[in-house]
């Protein structure tokens, strides 16, 4: 009796082991790269980057001549940079897992 419990135990083990791996490898299997972030040239010729970087929803603005501000919503989470001057890169970023996220920019 006491070797089938050894035995159900070193599969339950065996199983968890996997799953958790799993798990990690999935974790670590998303993409962590600014670089593939969508890319769109904007009014006034600024330029925007924004969507999923691994767990991260990002959106940034770059203008050289306007002021400027990016946001991030995320179910009923809200980031947003702020108001940005000309030279400064706007930056709002949300962390999740599951949902969509939305993103957005204003410059003036």
């Amino acid at each position: 009796m006491s070797y089938f419990k050894i035995k159900i135990t070193k599969a339950i083990v065996s199983v968890s082991l996997v799953l958790m791996l799993g798990l990690v490898g999935a974790l670590v299997a998303v993409p962590q790269d600014a670089e593939a972030l969508s890319s769109q040239t904007v009014a006034y010729g600024g330029s925007w980057r924004y969507g999923r970087n691994g767990l991260a929803a990002q959106s940034l603005l770059y203008s050289s001549t306007r002021w400027h501000s990016t946001t991030v919503t995320w179910d009923s989470s809200v980031s947003t940079s702020g108001t940005v001057a000309p030279w400064n890169d706007s930056w709002a970023e949300l962390w999740g897992l599951f949902g969509s996220p939305h993103y957005y920019y204003n410059i003036w």
